[in-house]
């Protein structure tokens, strides 16, 4: 995304590419940084009301199939600037589908940020993108009906056949267990929390299991199992520190959404004190 970035701001500042040369370069980089063979789609807008020198409208990306790691979501994380000429973008969306998340395959992922700060020298100067703050800003991964499955057959192999649903404001996972020479069908089901911003957790947990008769220590026993429910610095594995804030259910379809971890800027006592100098 940097060098991306980079170069939408080359041309727009007059440094180097314009024209259609400007698109056609965004999408042979971003092809070779995120190596997508799928459906690509980059649009750069121009300010609707400039604020001065280096100011952009909207820069957007929408890529298809890609691993996590490979967003390039690190150039975005700010280099606090306490000082210096500053070049701002109104806002950066970055949306992908078919995402792969370690032993889960996320239906989207998307990022979104709001006026964008930029260490402008450096990019007129070399043709660096350094951002050195961000407004408001959002990731979201959105999971589908099926895509916890294969990271069910991981973390938990004794459940055989796995199928995770999003129903009503609850995930559901149906599967069968195996009892000494049969299988017997088991559902469980609750509703998720974010804990620490770091695990989801499988909350109001209820657990039927038909024909299938289970001692209260053994359904505590699979719960237990089941806590927590995702490791999300494990599994969401992003190439950033994130902290995750939230998960919603609708039918079919749940969202975690987090925000980028940044760093504060360091305050910086202004060169020229009249007061503090001549009171010495």
């Amino acid at each position: 995304m940097q060098s991306i970035i980079t170069l939408v701001l080359a041309a727009l500042l007059g440094v180097g590419l314009a024209g259609d040369r400007l698109r056609d370069e965004l999408v042979a980089r971003l092809r070779r940084e995120v190596g997508s063979s799928g459906a690509l789609d980059v649009t750069v807008e121009p300010a609707a009301e400039p604020r001065g020198l280096g100011s952009l409208g909207r820069v957007s990306a929408s890529v298809d199939q890609v691993d996590a790691r490979q967003l390039p979501l690190a150039a975005l994380v700010p280099v606090p600037q306490p000082r210096g000429l500053v070049g701002r973008i109104d806002s950066i969306e970055l949306a992908a589908t078919r995402v792969a998340l370690d032993t889960l395959h996320a239906s989207e992922v998307r990022f979104e940020a709001a006026d964008i700060r930029y260490d402008l020298v450096r990019a007129l100067g070399s043709g660096e993108l350094r951002v050195t703050g961000l407004g408001q800003q959002r990731l979201t991964v959105g999971l589908r009906d099926g895509d916890l499955d294969e990271h069910a057959l991981h973390a938990y192999p004794e459940l055989q056949n796995t199928r995770i649903t999003f129903e009503s404001g609850r995930v559901v996972a149906r599967a069968s267990v195996a009892v000494i020479f049969a299988a017997f069908p088991i559902e469980i089901s609750g509703t998720l929390a974010v804990e620490d911003g770091r695990r989801v957790l499988l909350q109001d947990a209820e657990i039927k299991t038909g024909r299938l008769e289970l001692s209260d220590e053994l359904r505590a026993s699979i719960l237990e199992r089941l806590d927590p429910l995702i490791d999300l610095e494990e599994t969401f594995d992003f190439p950033v520190p994130l902290r995750w804030e939230s998960v919603a259910i609708s039918d079919g379809r749940a969202e975690v959404t987090g925000v980028l971890e940044t760093p504060a800027v360091p305050r910086v006592e202004p060169r020229f004190q009249p007061r503090e100098r001549y009171l010495r």
